[in-house]
């Protein structure tokens, strides 16, 4: 009998219980996908990084926004006591998709392109995680990436750099 429950108890610490972020690299790009905490499936944060020096951040939801508006999202950290700066990016709204009569927004950091760099920098600096606010939105989004896809996010990002540097 106790054998049987031991081997139940590890397996179950011993496995992810939620798997929230995944890496992939598509040509010259790298992506960090990463779910909401608490809304896995309806809030995506999507990081990438090109060879080309390029990078984005766009966050895809459901919350309802005038199509092609403008707005802040606010970057903070996840822990109170923790001393990082709040950060302040200006974001687009657009209807991504509507997909079984449900709409899927995409709110994306506007340009300079360096607004996204100093975004993902900020991400990796507190730990791959951040607390999101919008103009609009009444809830906290935190996001949290594991950190192994995340480590390969970013040294798919320097790779591709190197290899376009070289051509």
């Amino acid at each position: 009998m106790v054998t049987p429950l031991l081997f139940l108890t590890v397996s179950a610490f011993s496995t992810p219980l939620l798997e929230n972020s995944s890496y992939h690299q598509q040509g010259n790009t790298c992506f960090l996908t990463v779910n909401e905490e608490r809304n896995q499936q309806n809030i995506v944060l999507l990081l990438s990084l090109s060879a080309n020096e390029e990078a984005a951040v766009t966050v895809f939801h459901r919350q309802s926004f005038e199509d092609k508006s403008a707005g802040l999202l606010h970057q903070s950290t996840t822990q109170l006591d923790n001393w990082y700066a709040n950060q302040d990016y200006p974001v687009d709204h657009r209807l991504y998709k509507e997909v079984d009569n449900m709409a899927i927004y995409a709110t994306t950091l506007s340009p300079p392109n360096d607004n996204a760099t100093a975004f993902i920098k900020e991400f990796k600096a507190r730990g791959n995680k951040t607390r999101l606010d919008m103009d609009g939105m009444n809830t906290h989004l935190f996001f949290v990436a594991d950190k192994a896809q995340a480590d390969a996010f970013y040294q798919c990002g320097i790779s591709v750099k190197s290899l376009a540097a070289i051509h």
